[in-house]
């Protein structure tokens, strides 16, 4: 129906390569191109704005009930598609919304000029060498590059690190492409400064790789962030990064896939993977002859050529020697910490503005304290948590940590050694909000029963989502977002989570401010005052407990009307209410319902394995007697049956690597175990009726493969 919106998100190719995105929209029955890129639907191509510029891109033929989504949406006719004036196949198709006035208060994301050197050479030689000069470009948002010379004749190359973008020589020519030293433009500097020498990158040629990052010790160990880089085979010292590293995060398992992609420049490299918080060894990519992959020698890796799509290049990494530091990250006010993430980082103890190295914490969800492996040697060691908690300096067990380095405590981590209680007890302070590039701000408070909320949560969202930003209330319950572009904005709060006075609050209702007419410049900049969010009360809540005290984290609920009480939703009646969401990462929950009787449902995550699932219940909310339902704590016990078995090759010998998973026919449990070494497996399950399966290791190669029904 016209005004509907078409997401599609990317469909990928064998070599991993991004085949269709984009956000399509239908408008008074015509079709128009709203976001992302362009695409190809079999030999017709979508037209889509990106910026100013069209992008097409090749692609796979998407359907829709068996119709090419180009018939669907906008018929061509075949016939005419050879003709001149539609030589492509290309439909005429508009590149903003019907309507729109293409206002230039639409935020934009800034363009990303990537990582770019500018080098200056002797306009008199050149030797392939190093250039007299270089000027790194600092600010990836700026297009702008400035070198201090003196006088002389030089030429310049803005020299591309970047997978995407081409390296290229300053040229006055009207081409405006110059590739090489011959052909670049001599620039005379004297005694006056020197404007306008731009340089236009164009697209450089890419591909992609993909593969796993593991521990080699054991492939179920938190494997942190990584440095990835391109180097020339014959020389370690020229390096390329990679463009759009990714690692997808597993929210269930609390730590990022051991998966990766990366968009890489086509040529012949080496690859080199680093850790800079010193928990694993440096290593170089190389597959070796026994089936294991890496290698701590460049000269010995393996030399890829990226030419085409590159699958399987895979890091199997070796442990460093290092101590371990356990502590907490607390406000020095009110003992606790309510966000989800701080950063632990150790800086040299000898000069203030020495080595960092950013550590991977392990932070408990529920009790917030950290472990973090360390590189050996003597350190100062800095926490932080932006936006609420500025960078502070541990200085005792017990001491309130300071923003000073000179007050730090020197630490010396031994290797196999635990130093314990590195604790921050840090000020709070009122958010300074990431820069968007704009000048208007958004303040207000956060009450509940007409009292203001300390440390609630507060999100802000673009209309659009293009911004996203998060920050905490002071003392007085009041919070600001700062640096904002023109646009309309959506803010909600929540409670400060595990505190015992706002159990029974939950999420505020959507607060929409419009700054669309907001100003662009610092002298025209606009604050929006007083925009007030007010907790909802809840009158269902209560927490969940995993067997061993700890929190049941994200298990989701669904509430449901049932006023004949038969355990059933009330389909029939057509308008039935219903309720859902999931615990926090205290294991609490709560929501507000309206007057009726009701059936609740809690459905356990993958991850929590072995547990017996909760039975369903029902409760009645009303306006006397009962208007509101405390489950309490909620303690979940663990499972009391087992399914056990043997996965055996077709000649009856045992399968000694893999995984069996089972499910509950119901959806109420889930259960998986590995499979030993003589085939065997053991499942933890509740009683019910249960379809068990087998899979292959989840990293690395295997030997089987099982391809029949659970």
């Amino acid at each position: 129906p016209a005004g509907d919106i078409i997401y599609y998100s990317s469909i990928m190719d064998p070599n991993g390569r991004e085949s269709v995105i984009f956000e399509a929209d239908l408008k008074n029955n015509d079709f128009f191109a709203s976001k992302f890129i362009g695409v190809v639907v079999g030999s017709h191509p979508f037209m889509m704005s990106e910026s100013e510029g069209l992008v097409y891109k090749e692609a796979t033929n998407v359907k829709i009930d068996g119709e090419s989504i180009l018939d669907v949406l906008n018929p061509v006719d075949d016939s005419e598609s050879d003709s001149e004036d539609n030589d492509n196949g290309v439909n005429n198709l508009p590149t903003q919304p019907v309507g729109s006035t293409g206002s230039s208060n639409q935020y934009e994301e800034p363009v990303d000029y990537g990582r770019i050197e500018i080098q200056v050479f002797s306009a008199d030689y050149y030797l392939g060498d190093e250039p007299l000069a270089r000027e790194g470009h600092r600010d990836w948002k700026q297009n702008n590059w400035t070198v201090s010379l003196p006088a002389g004749r030089y030429k310049i190359l803005a020299f591309s690190r970047d997978s995407t973008k081409k390296s290229e020589w300053y040229t006055s020519s009207s081409s405006g492409n110059a590739f090489t030293w011959e052909d670049a433009s001599i620039v005379e500097i004297n005694d006056s400064n020197l404007t306008g020498l731009n340089i236009e990158l164009g697209e450089a040629p890419s591909s992609s790789i993909s593969g796993y990052i593991v521990d080699s010790s054991s492939s179920t160990n938190s494997v942190g962030w990584a440095e990835i880089t391109l180097h020339d085979p014959d020389d370690e010292d020229t390096i390329y990064w990679p463009g759009d590293f990714r690692r997808e995060w597993e929210p269930n398992l609390n730590k990022h896939s051991t998966n990766y992609t990366a968009n890489v420049p086509v040529g012949q490299f080496k690859l080199k993977m680093e850790f800079f918080d010193g928990s694993y060894l440096t290593q170089y990519y190389k597959a070796n002859s026994d089936g294991t992959f890496g290698t701590s020698n460049f000269d010995d890796a393996d030399t890829l050529d990226t030419s085409q799509g590159l699958a399987n290049i895979n890091f199997e990494l070796k442990s460093a020697p290092t101590g371990t530091l356990k502590g907490k990250f607390v406000d020095s006010e009110t003992g606790e910490f309510s966000g989800e993430w701080y950063s632990i980082i150790l800086r040299n103890a000898n000069q203030e503005w020495g080595e960092w190295r950013h550590l991977n914490p392990e932070i408990d969800p529920s009790t917030k304290e950290f472990t973090a492996k360390a590189p050996l040697g003597s350190w100062k060691v800095m926490a932080d948590s932006w936006p609420n908690y500025p960078e502070s300096f541990y200085t005792g067990a017990t001491s309130k940590s300071s923003s000073n380095w000179s007050d730090g405590l020197i630490i010396n981590v031994t290797e196999g050694d635990t130093i314990s209680d590195i604790n921050f007890i840090v000020d709070f302070q009122e958010s300074k909000s990431f820069n968007y590039g704009g000048f208007n701000s958004i303040e207000g408070t956060v009450s509940a029963n007409n009292e203001p909320v300390a440390r609630a949560n507060v999100k802000l969202r673009s209309l659009d989502w293009v911004i996203f930003a998060e920050s905490q209330t002071n003392n007085d319950g009041e919070y600001a977002f700062s640096n904002l572009p023109p646009n309309i904005y959506i803010l909600t709060a929540t409670p400060p989570s595990g505190v015992d006075s706002f159990i029974q609050y939950g999420e505020s209702s959507e607060l929409e401010v419009d700054l669309s007419g907001g100003g662009k410049s610092v002298s025209s900049g606009t604050t929006l005052s007083n925009k007030s969010l007010v907790l909802t009360s809840a009158n269902v809540f209560g927490r969940i407990l995993k067997p061993d005290g700890n929190p049941a984290r994200y298990v989701h609920f669904w509430i449901f009307e049932d006023t004949n009480g038969d355990g059933l939703f009330d389909w029939a009646s057509g308008d039935g209410k219903e309720y859902d969401g999931q615990t926090d990462a205290n294991g609490y929950f709560n929501v507000s319902v309206d007057v009726s009787t009701y059936g609740i449902e809690f459905h356990l995550p993958p991850d929590l394995n072995g547990i017996e699932p909760i039975s369903t219940s029902s409760f009645t909310i009303n306006a006397d007697d009962s208007k509101e339902k405390d489950f309490g704590t909620i303690t979940l016990s663990k499972t009391s049956k087992t399914i056990s078995g043997t996965v055996t090759r077709s000649g009856n010998s045992p399968v000694s690597n893999g995984h069996a998973n089972a499910w509950r026919v119901d959806g109420n449990g889930w259960a998986h175990a590995e499979i030993q070494s003589d085939g065997t497996f053991t499942l933890d399950v509740s009683e019910g009726e249960w379809e068990v399966m087998i899979d292959p290791p989840w990293e690395g190669g295997a030997d089987w493969q099982y391809t029949g029904k659970p």
